[in-house]
């Protein structure tokens, strides 16, 4: 009886998707991306398909070979992937920064959910990817605390949801970007560096406060109408510190440091774009602090004078 109960524990540990935490999370290793079976569609090798709402976590490094597989693949709204402090890792390389940068070819992305909604990944890095890093195309989604490096297209990209605490550097495209989509879109806290085009881009009606962007191949934060952008450092990028990029509605523009970049430091389209407390500091290089009909708010300090264009 002892023998018999043996074979069928073992059985259904056979049968199992994959490993649970103790609090009911489906643990990924690379073994168990190599096995297959994680839920009832994915198929042994990459990407490992996530077809069932839940909560995800990997317990190693997931490595992929191929440059064109994806590491994680969801399919299903109402998805959580906590990477764990681990890394996706992909095989691309890059090499130098902003628009010098050059990526292998590939294409492949760490993590794809295109039509997937309320996705949260977090906790991780993931890199060394022919596309993007992270990408989430369906809205009310997150990405809190990852990493996106020496992916050849954008770092993350997500569409219609929040960015907190993100790194993105040296990608081939730009850092963090929204997808497509009418869903405003919120990013605090994170930094964009060496990106080869911009390196922080909100949709219309974005919120982008408290970051940092260097050293990018384009703007540093780059926006449409509608947004607020507001206590962020965008500092020696090849393009504008800041740049506002459609001609309707108004966009605040405070307290923000912008120094050293090759463009404007703000880059506005029409007198409802509005700009106030700003510090812009400009190279000799530089093409000048402020460009456009934007209304100054006043409080601002251009190159060492107090009065701004």
């Amino acid at each position: 009886m002892r023998r018999e109960l043996g074979v069928l524990l073992t059985a259904l540990a056979l049968l199992a998707p994959s490993a649970r935490a103790g609090d009911g999370v489906v643990l990924i290793s690379q073994a168990d991306a190599i096995a297959g079976g994680v839920t009832a569609s994915d198929t042994p090798g990459f990407p490992v398909t996530l077809d069932t709402p839940g909560s995800y976590r990997l317990a190693g490094d997931l490595t992929v070979a191929s440059t064109t597989a994806d590491g994680i693949e969801i399919t299903v709204d109402d998805v959580t992937v906590d990477l764990g402090g681990f890394a996706i890792q992909g095989p691309i390389t890059c090499t130098g920064q902003g628009s010098a940068l050059s990526c292998g070819a590939g294409s492949g992305r760490g993590v794809d959910a295109t039509g997937a909604a309320r996705i949260t990944v977090r906790n991780g890095s993931v890199r060394g990817f022919g596309s993007d890093g992270v990408y989430v195309g369906g809205a009310d989604s997150r990405a809190v605390g990852l990493t996106a490096e020496e992916n050849g297209g954008s770092g993350i990209v997500l569409s219609g949801g929040i960015v907190r605490d993100c790194t993105a550097s040296r990608n081939g495209s730009a850092g963090i970007v929204p997808a497509n989509a009418p869903a405003p879109s919120v990013v605090v806290g994170s930094t964009a560096v060496g990106n080869k085009s911009d390196g922080i881009r909100g949709n219309v009606g974005a919120v982008v406060m408290g970051n940092s962007a260097a050293r990018n191949g384009g703007a540093g934060i780059a926006v449409f109408s509608g947004s607020s952008v507001h206590r962020n450092a965008s500092h020696e990028n090849e393009g504008d510190g800041i740049l506002v990029q459609s001609f309707a509605s108004t966009t605040s523009i405070t307290l923000n440091s912008l120094v050293d970049n090759d463009g404007y430091g703000i880059q506005t389209q029409t007198s409802a774009d509005a700009y106030g407390y700003n510090v812009i500091s400009t190279d000799v290089s530089s093409t000048g602090t402020v460009a456009g009909s934007g209304t100054n708010l006043g409080n601002n300090f251009c190159d060492g004078s107090t009065t701004c264009p």
